[in-house]
């Protein structure tokens, strides 16, 4: 079996078939010409002919070198579009196909082989083959391994507040100006290369559109699953119940006082700031994330306490937690997507708000994307 191999080229992979090296039994393939000058303007790579038994057919076969979902939907595009020569059948072909795209082929009547063993071929009243299961023996070339988690993850979270920009540099611009701890000289701001490589990872995976070099955000709720698949607790250095004694002052304020005089990033975390997107009760203790909880903790009037806090200080410097973060008369709360992925850790009931605010923020996409 072939096992982390590296991407074929397209010639690659028509060269597999012509040496006889692509399996699919009962049925065996051959090449019988590759970019034909007719075909070729057109998109289709090669025709094919497949055996069995006695019998055989032609395909006229769309080949990607990448396995994706971008790829994919152009093959078929390329299929759907091109004249085929006569007596064949339209045929996708990539390194990997997954088990969503082998339903899409099925459902479209088109076939589709891979290189790992994978795929369905139909020719109707005459045969049906599918095969599906075999892993991707190809090792992905991606410039960031997962545009969805950590840092990376900044953009889709500005797209989902921006969904149409004029241009990468005006998504490194807004990106930018919403990095609280880039604003507050505690990290490196998002470099333009790295906004240009998640942008183009996003476009292979259909959820931004560039035209012209404008960018389009195309499914914000996709958007917001991949998010919340991705997403990672922050990580703390630690973790502090108090005990504030606020006098006349309200929390907020108190913090807002203090966080000012130091220059410190304090924010309400996505689950205290749920009922600024959604009804439902939260205990009555403000939990907030701040880089720097001894700091803020010597100018506070505050208190270790197990029983009763008032305060809860999650200490971590993770850039996504504090990014687009809402402020109200100055003090900062989550934004409506860290609550969102907050909330989808959670029970339940949790998870059923989040679907709630899920909704919010696709709405108002909506309202922005022509």
């Amino acid at each position: 079996m072939i096992k982390n191999k590296k991407q074929p080229s397209k010639t690659a992979m028509l060269d597999m078939i012509r040496r006889g090296g692509i399996a699919f039994p009962p049925l065996t393939f051959r090449l019988l010409e590759a970019a034909p000058p007719a075909a070729a303007p057109n998109g289709i790579d090669a025709i094919i002919e497949g055996a069995w038994d006695a019998a055989k057919a032609r395909f006229a076969v769309a080949a990607m070198a990448l396995s994706t979902p971008k790829a994919f939907f152009t093959a078929i595009s390329v299929l759907k579009a091109s004249r085929l020569p006569d007596g064949c059948r339209p045929m996708v072909m990539m390194p990997f196909l997954a088990g969503d795209h082998l339903g899409e082929l099925e459902r479209s009547g088109m076939s589709g082989i891979d290189l790992c063993g994978n795929g369905v071929v139909i020719i109707p009243g005459r045969l049906f083959i599918a095969r599906s299961g075999n892993k991707n023996c190809f090792s992905t070339y991606a410039p960031i391994k997962n545009v969805y988690r950590k840092n990376s993850s900044l953009v889709g979270r500005m797209l989902l507040s921006y969904p149409v920009l004029s241009s990468v540099k005006n998504a490194v611009e807004t990106v930018g100006a919403f990095d609280t701890l880039a604003a507050a000289a505690l990290k490196k701001p998002l470099t333009f290369a790295t906004v240009s490589k998640v942008l183009a990872g996003m476009e292979q995976d259909l959820l931004v559109a560039r035209e012209k070099g404008a960018l389009r955000l195309l499914q914000p709720d996709v958007l917001l699953e991949k998010l919340a698949l991705n997403y990672t607790q922050p990580q703390c250095a630690a973790s502090i119940a108090v005990k504030v004694r606020t006098g006349k002052l309200p929390l907020e304020k108190l913090l807002l006082r203090e966080s000012l005089a130091q220059n410190l990033p304090v924010m309400a975390t996505g689950l205290s700031s749920v009922s600024r997107y959604a009804v439902m009760q939260r205990g009555e203790m403000l939990s907030i994330y701040c880089p720097g909880a001894d700091d803020l903790l010597k100018r506070l009037p505050a208190t270790a306490s197990d029983r009763f806090p008032n305060l809860e200080i999650i200490e971590t410097r993770d850039a996504e937690v504090y990014f687009d973060a809402r402020r109200e008369q100055g003090f900062c709360w989550a934004s409506p997507v860290q609550t969102f992925l907050e909330l989808m850790q959670g029970d339940k009931r949790d998870r059923e708000t989040a679907q709630r605010i899920k909704t919010v923020i696709v709405d108002r996409v909506r309202t922005k994307v022509p």
